[in-house]
């Protein structure tokens, strides 16, 4: 048994297609990495409620090896919140009486119990050998769930959540971005309700104006300009890009070549997604490549190439 005074647990997604995205996001977040049952320990505490990834942050109390031993030590620690509620998650394979455990938890922390509109959530985590109990701190708003739903929307446009883990991977709330080819918005919506600075730029005019509709239909600040991606100047905190290469842009490995050469002077970080790994086009104009994430679905695979260029 341990009782955990500075320890966080954060519980990630388990899905297998995209496990070195939620890797990734979760290093980036809690400078953690999670295990095999998606759970990552970390001494850092972080908001998650941005994550695309991260279902939650826990502050650990507890960890027992069976639940005889975790009602003892609950009963040792004299556990005192009021208007509480406690859950239970349960990523083994056993069975067990979630209603008893939350019964017998809940009668060994003083205080007053709110099962319908909690201030606060006692967490029963139920990996195959291990028990934690901890408080939630926060969780993911899920938002990128709303964004799917905006007003101008086209196939090729990436799936939100995949969008926002880009942007967690590269920027934090206060900084400014920018996406040289922002399509319909997908990213710019994505950062911005974050809290992040969004500019976006697209060559096509029907796009730089979707994009500005989208952002306006979802209360989002941003700024949308028509331009060519590979001249634009300015500076950055990072890039983030669904770059138009390959299926976006059939056999035009020049005009990659070309945006590429100009965005990597406009921030010291860079997010680039494509449908093929463009390792040798970033090696060539000098970047430095700091990982690729493969993330399948179906039968298309997309690239996330995560780089610096200073």
């Amino acid at each position: 048994m341990n009782i955990f005074k500075l320890a966080y647990l954060y519980i990630t997604s388990r899905s297998k297609s995209e496990k070195k995205l939620i890797n990734a996001e979760c290093m980036m977040l809690t400078s953690a990495m999670p295990d095999e049952n998606g759970i990552a320990i970390s001494e850092f505490e972080a908001d998650i409620s941005r994550a695309a990834y991260i279902k939650y942050c826990v502050k650990l109390i507890i960890q027992a090896s069976s639940f005889p031993e975790l009602y003892r030590e609950l009963e040792r620690t004299g556990l005192f919140s009021d208007q509480f509620r406690v859950s239970i998650l349960n990523l083994s394979s056993l069975l067990p009486d979630s209603r008893g455990i939350m019964h017998q938890i809940g009668a060994r922390i003083d205080g007053n119990p709110n099962l319908s509109n909690p201030q606060y959530i006692f967490l029963v985590v139920i990996a195959n050998d291990t028990i934690y109990l901890g408080k939630v701190l926060s969780m993911t708003n899920r938002g990128w769930e709303a964004h799917s739903q905006k007003i101008h929307q086209y196939s090729s446009s990436l799936p939100t959540r995949l969008a926002r883990a880009m942007v967690n991977l590269t920027a934090n709330p206060g900084d400014t971005i920018i996406d040289p080819c922002c399509g319909s918005g997908t990213i710019l919506i994505e950062a911005s309700s974050i809290g992040i600075e969004v500019v976006g730029c697209d060559i096509n005019i029907k796009m730089a104006k979707a994009s500005y509709k989208n952002l306006q239909y979802f209360g989002l600040d941003g700024m949308v300009l028509l331009g060519d991606a590979r001249n634009i100047k300015g500076g950055f905190h990072a890039v983030v890009t669904d770059l138009p290469y390959n299926r976006n842009c059939p056999g035009d490995e020049r005009l990659c070549y070309e945006i590429l050469q100009n965005i990597k002077f406009l921030a010291p970080k860079i997010a680039l997604v494509t449908s093929e790994d463009i390792t040798h086009i970033l090696r060539d104009l000098d970047y430095d490549l700091k990982e690729i994430i493969p993330v399948p679905k179906s039968s298309l695979v997309r690239y996330i190439h995560i780089a610096k260029t200073s």
